[in-house]
């Protein structure tokens, strides 16, 4: 019974490859689901195959009637916007280049402070020197002086906070309106996209690959485990040959005749069973011993042939 060949690496990792790429092409085919939705629909079509056999695929979106029309008058739109900010893009150059200047702004702003703050400091100017008299304080001393220093202090601090409010008003003021045209422009040169019909997510169906190398692994095993089991019987078979020379092993004699292999000198071996009963076994033919060694056959007494086994696989 000769042992089982081990696979070829070389077939087994073609074989594997194989089966891989023809589950990936399935679960593509089975992947590519048209849809059809009121915005319009999506098409999956097979246009070729790719070098090595695999099939192509192009998905096609189609917009609805209703969904043309949207989308010629978006464009129609668009273009119209783009227009105008082409034209009036000629005015960037012009707007960033002029210098912000703001001092009209703040010259008004300071002309309307010194308008409230003119009168107010010159009533308290007033009431100051009022003060300084009746407290016995007279034009001159020391002390007169330095009242009146603390007062012109006083009166400086207010009208340079105030003009310094005005400067940050104005400046803010010019750039906001620098920045109104510029805005304007920008906003109608970055006008949205199209917007393009939502489709459902496709259902990605999973086909489990075909584990080839594994079965074929397997199998081999399967088969080296027969082997073995087959040597070990024929062992024990040919034991039995060696003690109860010659074994009945005409095929007349038997039932359920089974081949199970071929032993080394291409002698089939076969499982059966006698026909007057008993579990099965393993042996030969002596028809086919027969052929191949003759000197291993003998008749017995009840016209049957048997099988000297230690002859037979001399």
């Amino acid at each position: 019974m000769c042992a089982p060949k081990a696979p070829s690496p070389t077939s087994t990792a073609n074989a594997q490859t194989a089966s891989n790429q023809q589950t990936a092409i399935t679960q593509a085919g089975l992947n590519a689901v048209n849809q059809v939705t009121p915005d319009g629909s999506l098409t999956y079509d097979q246009i070729g195959q790719w070098s090595d056999g695999t099939p192509r695929y192009q998905a096609t979106q189609a917009l609805s009637e209703a969904g043309k029309q949207l989308q010629s008058t978006t464009q129609a739109t668009s273009q119209n916007l783009a227009n105008v900010a082409r034209e009036q893009s000629g005015r960037l150059s012009g707007l960033l280049n002029a210098p912000n200047d703001f001092s009209a702004q703040r010259d008004y702003l300071n002309n309307l402070t010194n308008s409230n703050l003119d009168p107010m400091w010159a009533r308290q100017g007033e009431q100051f020197e009022t003060s300084l008299v009746n407290r016995g304080i007279r034009p001159g001393s020391t002390a007169y002086q330095q009242q009146l220093a603390d007062f012109q202090n006083n009166k400086s601090s207010s009208y340079n906070a105030a003009n310094l409010n005005n400067f940050t008003t104005a400046q803010q003021s010019q750039s906001a309106l620098r920045a109104g045209p510029l805005n304007e422009i920008l906003a109608l040169a970055g006008q949205g996209q199209i917007q393009q019909p939502n489709f459902a997510s496709t259902p990605q169906t999973s086909v489990a690959g075909t584990d080839v190398a594994g079965i074929t692994n397997g199998a081999y095993q399967q088969q080296m485990q027969g082997y073995q089991a087959g040597q070990q019987q024929l062992g024990g078979l040919f034991s039995a040959g060696a003690s109860l020379i010659p074994l009945l092993s005409d095929r007349r004699a038997k039932t359920d005749i089974k081949r199970i292999g071929t032993a080394d000198n291409g002698l089939g071996l076969y499982l059966y069973r006698y026909r007057s009963g008993g579990p099965f076994q393993i042996g030969v033919m002596a028809d086919e011993v027969k052929h191949i060694a003759p000197h291993a056959v003998v008749i017995g007494p009840d016209d049957f042939m048997r099988v000297n086994y230690s002859e037979a696989f001399a």
